[in-house]
């Protein structure tokens, strides 16, 4: 009786697995039928194999704009051989991690040919952001590279030496290695090192404020309210004073000169000529989202301007303010935009309450100390 009963649970089972087993094989071949066959699993008619090399090995491979599993790899190694259709053009991209796309190479093959291709990819430049706290110590890198952190910047790949200059000629240093379009950020805790940012004579020489000086061409349209007008002009912009790398903050005074011309649907209004002379406030802080870009701050001034405006006499002076925002790349090059307005209307000869705003949009060149 035992041996019945023990028979017919093995037969019920064995069935249930063969019924699951069948089920599950109909499932998978019908979603196989919805299933986009990849690139390499089209090829029906004539071949040809296609040898995909690289340095660095292991990259992607895009085949007419799609990855494909199988990578690269270095030059003379094994391969599997990817098979294409013959008598068609094929477009060949690689790209490797911290490198920069291949050039796109269009192949075709004839049947049975064996071709090879190799790619020389170059690498991305690495970002290292160099961070202590508290701010404002010296720093030497590979003895060619010198600033004063907090710092960020763009070098290629390979291994560095990081010397921070302590006080009582004391030197923290570091190594770090660099790969190919790595970001690396290195904070270095310094408050034991001293307590007060004013007791190191090398780092005081740095977190004292140093000059700035931008000269570069500015570019501004005008606007006339109440009747309404617009103008433009360029002209050349100088600005200077002091920046303290330390805070972020620059004080300087500035001055442009230029001519507006006043129209109103396309008809000539009116010629002003005015002078502007301000007083600017900065602060920047440090970018590293940008490549080459150090630098997004944001500006507010207020200055006096004299016009020579709607030829009345004598001149017109009026307070002027502005606020505005600005991006320095490589500590170098300023691209700034500013909205301006006066503070004061005037009285025109077609109009009461005339005033004037207008925006400003400045490119300058420029040093930081």
């Amino acid at each position: 009786m035992q041996e019945v009963i023990k028979s017919s649970l093995f037969g019920l089972i064995t069935l249930l697995l063969v019924i699951m087993t069948s089920c599950s094989t109909v499932e998978d071949g019908a979603d196989q039928k919805n299933v986009k066959r990849p690139i390499l699993e089209e090829q029906t008619g004539p071949t040809g194999n296609l040898y995909v090399q690289s340095s660095p090995p292991n990259a992607t491979i895009w085949i007419n704009k799609e990855k494909i599993r199988p990578r690269t790899v270095s030059q003379g190694a094994l391969q599997v051989p990817l098979a294409l259709g013959s008598n068609k053009p094929w477009e060949i991209v690689v790209q490797a991690k911290g490198h920069k796309q291949s050039v796109p190479q269009t192949v075709t093959m004839e049947e049975g040919e064996d071709k090879y291709l190799f790619f020389k990819l170059d690498p991305k430049k690495a970002r290292l952001h160099l961070k202590t706290k508290p701010p404002g110590f010296k720093f030497t890198i590979n003895n060619k590279i010198t600033g004063v952190t907090n710092k960020s910047l763009i070098l290629p790949q390979g291994v560095y030496d990081i010397v921070i200059e302590l006080k009582k000629n004391k030197l923290r240093k570091k190594t770090i290695i660099l790969g190919p379009g790595e970001r690396k950020k290195l904070f270095l805790n310094l408050k034991q090192e001293e307590t007060s940012i004013f007791k190191s004579a090398k780092r005081v020489k740095s977190v004292w404020p140093g000059p700035f000086f931008n000269f570069g061409i500015v570019f501004s349209g005008a606007h006339v309210e109440n009747p309404p007008g617009k103008g433009s002009s360029s002209t050349l912009g100088l600005e200077l004073g002091i920046n303290h790398k330390y805070s972020g903050f620059m004080l300087g005074i500035g001055y442009n000169s230029k001519t507006n011309k006043v129209t109103e649907n396309d008809e000539l209004k009116e010629t002003y000529d005015r002078d502007h002379k301000y007083l600017v406030l900065k602060k920047g802080f440090p970018f590293y989202f940008l490549r080459y870009a150090t630098t997004l701050g944001a500006s507010i001034g207020l200055g006096t301007a004299k016009y020579n405006l709607f030829e009345l006499e004598p001149s017109i002076r009026s307070s002027l303010f502005f606020i505005g925002g600005y991006v320095t790349f490589m500590d170098m090059i300023n691209f700034e935009i500013r909205h301006e307005s006066t503070t004061k209307t005037f009285q025109a000869p077609y109009a009461d309450n005339t005033k004037l705003t207008g925006t400003y949009f400045g490119i300058s060149i420029g040093f930081y100390l």
